[in-house]
């Protein structure tokens, strides 16, 4: 070697936050740990296998750090469907599958027909359930019954 040895060392100042992650309904979501630059923003969270967005960014500050586990919103919320049949009726117990971009949550309606999901807020989502349920089928069976029963009546009277 035939000069100084020159060594620029870049180094960042991190910080171990915990944050208490919650819905745009105020229920809690979830709790999460992880490093943080001392001069981030965070703009978003990993909710499962989804990256959701906060409900506004969070300046990672000393002031901030001190309130630890951090109060964040994301923009989740439970949102409610009422399904109905292709009669226009409820339908309980259906099997129910939203999807949002590549997030998908499956459910089951209740008796009055109406599913209660945690998605995504400001995605688009399609809701599928079966096209007939049970009040259907059952209303299409009683009228299948009685007609059943018509023509025996009217063929025995021929006969």
């Amino acid at each position: 070697m035939n000069g100084p040895l020159i060594i620029n060392a870049t180094y960042y100042r991190q910080w171990f936050i915990t944050i208490n992650a919650y819905t745009l309904n105020d229920t809690p979501l979830m709790v999460s740990s992880m490093w943080v630059n001392s001069s981030g923003i965070i703009t978003n969270v990993k909710w499962g296998n989804l990256t959701v967005a906060l409900s506004q960014p969070l300046a990672i500050n000393e002031s901030v750090i001190r309130q630890q586990p951090i109060p964040i919103k994301v923009n989740v919320s439970y949102r409610v469907f009422k399904v109905l049949d292709k009669m226009g009726l409820p339908s309980p117990d259906a099997h129910v599958v939203v999807t949002c971009g590549n997030y998908s949550v499956v459910s089951l309606s209740n008796a009055m027909g109406i599913v209660k999901v945690l998605i995504p807020a400001g995605i688009k989502c399609v809701a599928e359930a079966q096209p007939i349920g049970y009040y259907t089928a059952s209303i299409l069976i009683i009228i299948a019954l009685i007609v059943s029963v018509i023509v025996i009546k009217i063929i025995r009277k021929h006969h």
